[in-house]
Order: structure tokens, then C-alpha cells, then sequence
């Protein structure tokens, strides 16, 4: 009877254990294609991969991952990489808890084409949930080279995701960080310590205040037109009272082959806020010279400048037949000023060109047209205003002096564009609306050629490239 109990529990503890092992294998072989899954889109090696599916637990070591943002040339490496409380949705990872050391990271034109970034960090973390449409990461920190607190995010969510031929059109983003970290040295907690494992050094303990801030939009993508679009932009640095906001910030850029053929870029209805009280107050404990300071605030003050608000736009277009670009900008501070700007150059062969940046230093690059303007909307009035009641003399006599310094900024010698500028300004300070300057050569002239005719003789301004400055 013994005998027979014995054999049962033997049986028994086979079974259980044969259950167990095909469990860890089904879960394990689950986890691995999930992770295969999710990184096969990419060019992924490593060193070595654990999986450990009962403690839901995968270990990465030398991991590389290339191609990501649709550019071959981009890479990440990681040492080692850790992810834990991994989550299966439909066969697929839907949240998982991840740490990875020894972090080199390259992004080809992270701004614009040429603009590389490649940066090295000692560790980061972060926690990873995705819903229907939702991407959340939670607790995200990143420890540089030297082991200290590089960036810190409390969330990070990726909203109403929606797509179009494997592309995002559309989604909504939230931001919530700080600045800066009041307790680095909890930040130990992502240094990825393992048992067995050499502790590394965990960075001291910073004695400054957390500095939390936010940033949102929603995001829109029309592909017929490749355009970019940001709506409803808020960045906010509460305890700083700190705020920008944009209606709208759109971009969009068409190739031909490597040449940019064109480029807009516009802001809509942005609103900037400024904390003078808190920024002057900062200044003068910085500064000893209080009166200077006071001084230069209540200018700003004076002119507005606690609360900026307009529209920005700048367009770039090239004319492959013409071999000639045109470049727009139009700058609009309400209440205070305007700047608009167009030029066009031409003579241009695309060919010896791959961007915008090398369009200026093509040796044969020939300027046909330019214009710039100034567009006064209260600035002048304020300021001389202040500056009269300051100074204690007549906006008048502010006029002489400024007139003056040109005078004198300009030499003893009289040219016809002298005197032109002479009256400009003085008309313009009188009207307080705008004031332009252009230059229309007879013929295309090149960027160097110019050049050196002004620093030869500034003269030559008015005759040979016809210049004019008109103030009203």
C-alpha cells in the first residue's frame, strides 16, 4: 500500500512537472516571437537572448538594432537590456517594464540633412504600455557618460494613433518631464543593478528643486501634399508661469532625387508669455548692478514683452528650368513690429547641391533680387516714449541723436544712397511705419563678386547693384 502511494505521488510529480515544462516552453516560445515580432521590422543581432517566462523576464545581451526610422544608417546599442512584467495582447508585447546599459545611439540628419546626432549614455528606463490606439511610457530616465540624470519624464503618451499605408496621419502627444532633478539620487533605481552584478556608481544627490513641465499638440499628416502639421501647441513651465502656444505649426518639403525643389514652414497664431516679475527678480540677485537691470526690464516691460504674440512664416522654392530659387519670410509681432524678406537667386545647377544649407556657398550662385522690410505696430512709439520719459529730454531730440549716429556711423563722405538713407530714416522715425531696403542689380550678380564691391566701395551700392531705402 506504501509502495503504491509512493508510485501516485511520483506519477504525480512527473505529471506536474511535465505540465510545468510544457507551460515554460508555450510561454517562453509566446514571449520570443512577441519580441521577434515586434523588432523584425528592423536589423536585429545580439550576443545572447534568456527568456525566462514565469518571472516574465527577457535579457538581451549585445543587442543592435538598425534601420529604425526608415533610414538604414540608423543604429542603437545596448550592453545589456532587461525587460521585465512583459504583457502578450493578441500575440503581441502590450506592456512590458524595460532597462538597457551601455547605450550608444546614432540618428542620420537628426535636424536636416548632414545634422547626425551620436550620443553615448550609461543607462536608461522605461515602462511600456500600449492599448487600442495608445502608446503610454511611464518613468522614463536616461543617466549620461557619466552616470547622471540626462533627461527625466514622468509620461509620455501617444494618443489616436491612425495610419495610412503603414504611415501615421494623425495622433495626439503629451509630455509631462522635469528640468531638472531634485533627487538623482534616486535615480540609482534604473542604474540596472542585478544580483551578482558589480554595483556601478550612483550619482550624488542634486540639491535643486524639480522643475516639472508639459508639452502637448495633435499631430496631423497629409501625405498627397507631405505636409506636417502641430495644432493646438502648449508648452508649460507652471512654476515659472511660462507659456508657448501655437494655433498651428506646419512644414512640409518635396525632392527632386537629393535637391529640396521646396519648403514651407509656417506658425499660426503663436503666443509667447513671458515671466518678466520672476525672470527680473533672478537677475537682480545674479547682478550687481540692480539699477541697469530695472532699467532694461522696464524697456521690455514697456515694449510688451511679458506676452508675445503673432505669426511666422518662410518658404523655399526652386525653379529647375530657371536654375533659380526664391526664399520668403514674414514675420509679424502684432503690437509691436513686422519683418518681411524675399530674395532671388539664380544660376544655381542643382547638380553640385544635396540641401538647402549648401545652396549659399555654390561659388556661381548669382543674387537677382532683394528686398527686406521693416513694419512698425507700436514698437517705436513705445520705446521712445520710455526712453524720453527716462532720459528726461523730448522724443525729438531722440530722433537727432539717432540720426546722428548714423551720420557718423556712415563717414564724412556724401553719396547719393547716404542721403537717401538719411531722409529714409528720418521719415520713418517721424511716421513710425516702415522702412525698406532693396537691391535689384541690372544683371544677376554673383554673392562673391557683391561682396567685394561693398567692402571696395560702399558706394557702388546705389549704381551698380541699384540700390534703395525708402521710409514712410
Amino acid at each position: 500500500m506504501q509502495r503504491k502511494k509512493i508510485l501516485i505521488l511520483l506519477f504525480s510529480a512527473l505529471f506536474i512537472g511535465a505540465g510545468l515544462w510544457g507551460a515554460h516552453a508555450y510561454l517562453k516560445s509566446k514571449i520570443e516571437k512577441a519580441i521577434y515580432a515586434s523588432l523584425s521590422q528592423y536589423d536585429v543581432s545580439f550576443n545572447k537572448i534568456d527568456v525566462n517566462p514565469f518571472r516574465r523576464r527577457v535579457v538581451i545581451e549585445d543587442l543592435e538594432v538598425g534601420g529604425f526610422l526608415k533610414k538604414p544608417q540608423n543604429r542603437l546599442g545596448a550592453g545589456k537590456v532587461t525587460i521585465s512584467d512583459v504583457g502578450l495582447s493578441s500575440g503581441k508585447v502590450s506592456s512590458f517594464h524595460l532597462k538597457a546599459d551601455l547605450i550608444d545611439l546614432f540618428i542620420e540628419g537628426w535636424i536636416s540633412k548632414g545634422s547626425n546626432q551620436s550620443v553615448v549614455y550609461h543607462a536608461a528606463s522605461l515602462k511600456y504600455q500600449k492599448t487600442n490606439d495608445d502608446i503610454i511610457l511611464r518613468d522614463i530616465a536616461i543617466l549620461d557618460e557619466e552616470g547622471l540624470p540626462a533627461y527625466k519624464f514622468s509620461e509620455i503618451n501617444f494618443g489616436d494613433i491612425k495610419k495610412k499605408d503603414g504611415l501615421i496621419t494623425s495622433l495626439t502627444f503629451s509630455l509631462k518631464g522635469l528640468l531638472e532633478d531634485s533627487e538623482a539620487g534616486s535615480i540609482k533605481q534604473y542604474a540596472l543593478q542585478e544580483e551578482g552584478v558589480e554595483k556601478r556608481p550612483t550619482p550624488e544627490k542634486v540639491d535643486s528643486d524639480p522643475l516639472p513641465y508639459a508639452l502637448s499638440f495633435l499631430y496631423e499628416r497629409d501625405l498627397d501634399v507631405a505636409q506636417h502639421i502641430l495644432r493646438a501647441l502648449h508648452f508649460g513651465i507652471p512654476r515659472l508661469d511660462l507659456t508657448v502656444k501655437a494655433d498651428a505649426v506646419k512644414w512640409s518639403k518635396k525632392v527632386d532625387g537629393v535637391f529640396p525643389t521646396s519648403l514651407q514652414q509656417s506658425v499660426e497664431g503663436f503666443q509667447f508669455f513671458v515671466p518678466l516679475e520672476r525672470l527680473q527678480k533672478i537677475m537682480e540677485e545674479e547682478n550687481k548692478n540692480i539699477l541697469a537691470v530695472r532699467q532694461e526690464f522696464g524697456l521690455i516691460k514697456a515694449l510688451g514683452g511679458n506676452d508675445i504674440q503673432g505669426a511666422y512664416k518662410f518658404s523655399y522654392d526652386f525653379d529647375r528650368e530657371d536654375k533659380s530659387i526664391r526664399l520668403d519670410l514674414d514675420l509679424d509681432l502684432l503690437r509691436n513690429f513686422g519683418v518681411r524678406f524675399d530674395a532671388v537667386f539664380t544660376n544655381i545647377d542643382p547638380s553640385y547641391v544635396t540641401s538647402v544649407d549648401e545652396v549659399f556657398f555654390v561659388k556661381t550662385i548669382e543674387l537677382k533680387d532683394f528686398n527686406l522690410s521693416y513694419m512698425d505696430h507700436g514698437l517705436m512709439e513705445k520705446g521712445f516714449a520710455f526712453r524720453a520719459e527716462k532720459n528726461g529730454i523730448t522724443e525729438e531730440k531722440i530722433h537727432e541723436n539717432i540720426l546722428a549716429a548714423f551720420d557718423e556711423a556712415m563717414g564724412p563722405q556724401k553719396t547719393m544712397l547716404k542721403m537717401e538713407a538719411h531722409e529714409a530714416i528720418k521719415t520713418f522715425l517721424k511716421n513710425k511705419n516702415s522702412i525698406s531696403f532693396s537691391l535689384r542689380p541690372r544683371l544677376p550678380i554673383s554673392v562673391g563678386e557683391m561682396t567685394q564691391l561693398i567692402l571696395v566701395s560702399p558706394s557702388a551700392l546705389a549704381t551698380n547693384l541699384n540700390a534703395k531705402i525708402v521710409g514712410k
